[in-house]
């Protein structure tokens, strides 16, 4: 074989490996943004109770409004007791479900977990936990752990309004979930998923722009300074 022949075969390898790679990526989408709302997972086969953290406002509060309907009974954990029973008052006129509240500040540090403990204790519990490190340490003991990293929703925390780029908490919520059981990392819903291929791709491109200019500006000063003193 020629060494252009050679060069073909490499080319042409790598072409249908990309390619592989690409109908691997496309796949995996269509099954964790589109058959998962399709084939929902019933969340109830995890626990009967769902634990949610940061329950009253936000993507919490909406978490804990779309696991209700979907039949769970819902633990509310936050700092503030009258937003609590608001929260857990409607989510039980809403849906019909029991609701527990428990007031903590996760920001006292290790010492509230104790009386978290307790508070859960005899709970068949679906604990929501975001870690895709965890989800490798614990997958062997049938705990399932998925790792969400959302892009831009509408909370009173980021005071965006939504919009075609921005999600509402509540589609956010409901979408995510959809996501339990057919992926350990998502974005949450398909539009985060580009958003965020879309960000990496920029970053990525900034960043080479960036060394290649430096690569630039070194080889002309190089070339500067030789010339000067020649």
């Amino acid at each position: 074989m020629t060494s252009v022949g050679l060069l073909a075969f490499i080319g042409g390898l790598i072409g249908v490996c990309q390619l592989v790679k690409l109908v691997w990526r496309c796949w995996c989408g269509f099954r964790q943004f589109v058959l998962s709302a399709l084939w929902q997972v019933d969340l109830r086969s995890f626990g009967k109770w769902a634990v949610v953290t940061g329950a009253t406002s936000g993507i919490g509060k909406a978490y804990a409004a779309e696991l209700a309907r979907r039949g769970l009974n819902v633990v509310l954990v936050s700092r503030c007791n009258k937003k609590l029973q608001a929260v857990a008052k409607e989510i039980e006129d809403r849906f019909g479900r029991e609701t527990r509240t428990i007031q903590v500040d996760f920001t006292e540090g290790p010492s509230i977990y104790p009386a978290v403990a307790d508070q859960l204790r005899g709970l068949e519990r679906f604990v929501l936990c975001f870690s895709e490190c965890l989800h490798a340490e614990y997958k062997s003991k049938g705990i399932t752990v998925q790792c969400v990293a959302p892009f831009l929703v509408s909370t009173c925390m980021t005071s965006l309004e939504v919009s075609p780029v921005v999600k509402g908490a509540s589609e956010f919520a409901h979408e995510a979930l959809n996501t339990v059981g057919h992926s350990t990392y998502t974005s949450g819903c398909l539009r985060h998923a580009l958003q965020v291929r879309a960000r990496l791709q920029h970053h990525t491109h900034h960043r080479f722009s960036q060394s290649l200019q430096c690569i630039i500006s070194s080889s002309s000063f190089s070339f500067f300074y030789f010339f000067r003193t020649s």
